[in-house]
């Protein structure tokens, strides 16, 4: 592939691994902005601030002749649980986060669509509210994928 068409394929195969994942059954996982406040989800391609990216993507050439690149991709998650108590709900976050990093470990390539993608940074809040507690996580989920710079002929 020569342009970035890949990345729509890599949110939809990520969207479709967590889904599918037996460790995240019951769990409304959306691809993009969550619309209800206040549901226990994951949210794929969504930062907690809406003004920073879901999706960030570096180019470095990979080869000698310039032909091809490597391309690493950070795709935000934004993972949230709620509970009665703030025990509970932070318990509850972690297992989301473990049945998120079981379903990439277990389909490192996302079904074929990258090279390979690996959860690797986690940044967690908590939060009080009507009804209790929310906790609440931003994930980074790094995928390596490669491109040739010019069309082959």
């Amino acid at each position: 592939m020569t342009g970035y068409q890949e990345f729509p394929e890599i949110i939809d195969a990520l969207v479709a691994t967590l889904t599918e994942a037996e460790e995240l059954t019951g769990v409304t996982i959306v691809d993009g902005p969550v619309k209800e406040e206040g549901r226990e989800g994951i949210a794929v391609g969504v930062a907690a601030d809406p003004e920073e990216p879901g999706l960030e993507i570096v180019s470095e050439t990979a080869d000698l002749a310039g032909l091809r690149d490597r391309r690493t991709a950070t795709v935000r998650l934004l993972l949230s649980a709620d509970d009665d108590t703030l025990p509970s709900a932070r318990r509850r976050l972690y297992e989301l986060v473990d049945g998120t990093d079981a379903a990439v470990r277990r389909t490192p390539d996302l079904g074929g669509v990258v090279a390979r993608a690996r959860l690797t940074g986690l940044a967690v809040w908590q939060g009080r509210h009507a009804g209790g507690f929310r906790v609440g996580a931003e994930a980074d989920v790094e995928v390596d994928t490669w491109a040739n710079r010019l069309p082959r002929t």
